[in-house]
């Protein structure tokens, strides 16, 4: 048993779900993409990065502002800074 009192095969079986669900929706995606249009693309980027965003916040951030104090959020402006001038770049003629 994991400390928190999950069973290996039970935390295996999440895990297993969460790839297969990932490839499967990865599939669709890359079926779609012939017709979606940039309005949808930036809708599911959108969505993508509030989910990495829940993610940082929730489970993350707590720790590394603690850890790390006020240079935290310095790094974190500016990593989505640099992030949005490489995807932006990339959509440049």
């Amino acid at each position: 048993r994991i400390r928190a009192g999950t069973s290996a095969r039970r935390m295996l079986m999440l895990w297993g779900g969460a790839v297969l669900l990932c490839g499967f929706v990865a599939m669709v995606g890359s079926l779609l993409s012939g017709i979606a249009t940039d309005w949808m693309v930036a809708g599911a980027s959108a969505v993508a990065g509030g989910a990495i965003l829940a993610m940082l916040s929730s489970t993350m951030m707590p720790e590394a502002y603690e850890l790390g104090g006020g240079s935290v959020t310095f790094s974190t402006i500016s990593g989505f800074l640099l992030g949005f001038w490489v995807s932006s770049s990339t959509m440049l003629p």
